[in-house]
């Protein structure tokens, strides 16, 4: 199957907006060879926002509640109803139904167009072992998945998250002309998974390197230990930025860190997608583990354990020179354009060749 001059309808968990995830950069890149429909979550009204020729956003109040409940031919049928009052709305019948969602529309046994699973989160747990029975085909983002969705589905199949390049313009960094080594961070500083002990621990190690910190974060509902490093004298809380200058604010750092809680959410943490972004500046990474990229220990520099991460941290800076080497940096820039959205979408395209051949 080629992705062209498709009708499909792109179900999101993520509404539109400018803070674009991967859904919205599928729907963009399958807009340019199809007719795409990007389905927000439910809301009051039915209403159809026109982004360009070929990109749709619905928005849709769901006609049934609780199909969860419901046994499963009866789910399917309301499911179908559903599909068919939406497609009786836009007045165009779907050829590809393409789900990030397995928390609506999840059961597609009766849907006569063609119908992938497109999971990216673990935490996307919701009815989504009945999502990939029923669809024609699942993909998902780590191993874990692949294998969990395996069991449901023998057509499932690991596509890495996308990269989506960025501009690169000149910025103004805080204490950009301190000579010690910068170390950046980027993303919410709020969510559960980071490791604020293992980060105080670090930051106060190192006195030598400046650690900056992007992204939103709220000091009330915070992890206490968070609010210990913003008092570090080496540590600089940027708050939120553009989600378009993080690329430029990627290549002002001299290294690039994650300090994830990843011994206890490993499959959670498997493959965080700002990975692809920090590759994508070519600098040196110093991360947790992260079971994707463990095959590139020359590219990351990964611990095993937590434990272990303030020395891997220490081992960072001593062959820095190396690690940050044109070639190694090379090496990342080229990793992260292997995987751009094009590029999994022609990956996408040979694994539905291959079934419907």
């Amino acid at each position: 199957m080629k992705l062209e001059g498709k009708n499909i309808l792109l179900i999101s968990p993520e509404h539109w907006s400018d803070m674009k995830v991967s859904k919205h950069h599928y729907a963009e890149h399958l807009a340019q060879k199809n007719q795409v429909w990007f389905l927000n979550p439910p809301s009051q009204n039915f209403l159809v926002t026109r982004k360009s020729d070929q990109l749709n956003i619905i928005d849709y109040r769901p006609k049934f509640k609780g199909l969860q409940y419901l046994p499963n031919w009866l789910s399917a049928i309301l499911i179908r109803t559903e599909l068919t009052h939406i497609q009786s709305q836009i007045g165009y019948s779907f050829d590809i139904i393409w789900n990030f969602d397995p928390s609506r529309f999840f059961n597609l046994s009766k849907i006569d167009a063609f119908r992938i699973c497109h999971i990216v989160d673990w935490n996307q747990k919701y009815q989504r072992q009945t999502l990939a029975k029923t669809a024609d085909i699942c993909f998902s983002t780590s191993s874990y998945l692949q294998e969990e969705l395996g069991k449901f589905n023998r057509h499932s199949y690991f596509i890495n998250h996308g990269y989506a390049e960025r501009k690169i313009v000149e910025i103004d960094l805080p204490d950009q002309k301190d000579k010690r080594l910068k170390a950046g961070y980027v993303g919410n500083l709020n969510i559960k998974y980071l490791d604020w002990l293992l980060i105080h621990e670090v930051v106060t190690q190192h006195s030598e390197v400046l650690f900056y910190f992007i992204g939103p974060y709220n000091l009330e509902s915070g992890d206490p230990q968070m609010k210990e490093v913003l008092l570090l004298e080496n540590s600089r809380f940027l708050g939120k930025v553009d989600a378009g200058l993080v690329p430029s604010y990627l290549v002002k750092m001299d290294l690039l860190f994650l300090a994830y809680k990843a011994d206890e959410f490993p499959k959670q943490l498997a493959n965080p997608h700002k990975m692809l972004e920090y590759l994508g500046s070519g600098k040196t990474i110093v991360c947790t583990f992260t079971n994707e990229y463990k095959t590139f220990p020359n590219l990351i520099t990964m611990s095993e354990k937590n434990n272990n991460f303030s020395q891997i941290f220490t081992r960072c800076m001593v062959e820095f020179s190396n690690l940050n080497h044109k070639n190694n940096s090379s090496e990342r820039l080229n990793l992260a354009y292997n995987n751009t959205y094009d590029q999994q979408l022609k990956n996408i395209e040979n694994y539905l060749n291959a079934e419907i051949s």
